[in-house]
């Protein structure tokens, strides 16, 4: 084998090596195995979203995806399947022994292992696609869009329990 040509093969395993060991995480945690799939395409539906507003996009974070599972969770367990009728009443963003919304959330964030500053989350019950959650959702509620919309938030989490859709947003 010539000089070139074992330069070429030696070149060729340092460029596969480094590509190997790079940094597989993309915003959305597309090559991240600890995101979860419903919690890549909620990033994914939020960053369309944020793009179509020239807003800096959001990375996914799965400790804050955790936080979002931990809610949706509560929801489902405390109130199960909610008549539709009575939805506003089956939707918290209380739980765990703790009443205070805020506190609530800032407990679940911590539990997960998420470091933050600021957060808030939007819930809501009864849409059956991400579309519909986002789009038809929270987008059309002025407290919910704002969050959405909000430049500070820079990570989020999304989990779906049942019916209950729960996205959190954090610097």
């Amino acid at each position: 084998m010539s000089f070139v040509n074992s330069l070429v093969i030696l070149m060729l395993a340092t460029l596969l090596s480094l590509a190997a060991n790079a940094d597989t995480t993309d915003l959305c945690g597309v090559h991240n195995a600890a995101v979860p799939k419903a919690c890549r395409q909620a990033c994914e539906v939020a960053n369309e979203i944020r793009a179509s507003k020239n807003l800096p996009l959001m990375e996914v974070d799965p400790a804050v995806c955790q936080a979002a599972k931990t809610q949706a969770q509560f929801l489902f367990k405390k109130f199960g399947a909610c008549n539709k009728a009575k939805k506003k009443e089956c939707l918290s963003h209380s739980g765990q022994g703790v009443s205070d919304a805020s506190a609530a959330l800032t407990k679940r964030l911590q539990a997960a292992g998420a470091g933050f500053n600021l957060a808030t989350e939007n819930i809501n019950i009864g849409y059956v696609d991400l579309d519909g959650a986002f789009n038809r959702g929270w987008m059309r509620s002025k407290v919910h869009r704002a969050n959405l919309l909000d430049r500070r938030f820079r990570r989020q989490g999304y989990a779906r329990v049942g019916e209950y859709r729960v996205h959190v947003l954090t610097d």
